[in-house]
């Protein structure tokens, strides 16, 4: 698979995306294999719909179901379970930089990260885009695309609250965070 929306989808897979398989059991117990499994938790309806989207043109059969976080937040789950998705997306999950050579088209990633791990600010009076990970291969894949589209991205280290390390990409010039937004919302799904 080589479509710009499947690079999307690695790109969610770095950011919040996750890929699991687990046991599936009859009711009377006895094991029928197992469920493979891709799936995004988001508090965003907008992000969810766009996902979801996106699997269907892929030609994917998602599942969305809803909870709350701890904190009481709706929480959009959505879920698509294929095996051969699975183990393609889990080989790259674990091998990050898998995502250099298989990546076609770096605008339909950097959507996928972006709507996953970003965020638009203004400090001050400029404006900001920031892209946090604590995976120092997923950095360096995001950071490779964005220079290969001619951006300056700078990347800073800090600690959480909770003592986990994470780095943040950053893009501050102001002409470049224009010239990101308009790639960013530019960007949409064939319908």
């Amino acid at each position: 698979m080589t479509d710009p929306e499947f690079d999307y989808l690695i790109g969610v897979l770095l950011g919040d995306g996750s890929v699991y398989k687990k046991k599936v059991k009859y009711i009377n117990g006895e094991s029928k294999g197992y469920s493979y499994c891709f799936q995004l938790m988001t508090t965003s309806q907008n992000f969810a719909f766009k996902f979801i989207h996106c699997l269907k043109n892929l030609n994917f059969n998602p599942h969305i179901g809803e909870g709350k976080t701890d904190r009481g937040t709706k929480l959009f789950k959505v879920s698509v379970f294929n095996k051969e998705l699975y183990k393609k997306l889990k080989e790259i999950k674990e091998h990050p930089l898998l995502a250099l050579k298989q990546v076609r088209s770096k605008q339909g990633f950097l959507q996928g990260f972006y709507d996953s791990e970003g965020c638009y600010t203004i400090w001050k009076t400029f404006p900001r885009i920031r892209m946090y990970n604590t995976n120092k291969d997923i950095i360096a894949v995001v950071v490779s695309f964005l220079k290969d589209l001619g951006f300056t991205p700078k990347v800073n280290e800090a600690t959480n609250n909770k003592g986990i390390r994470f780095s943040t990409i950053c893009l501050n010039r102001k002409e470049e965070v224009g010239r990101f937004k308009e790639l960013m919302e530019g960007y949409s799904f064939p319908t």
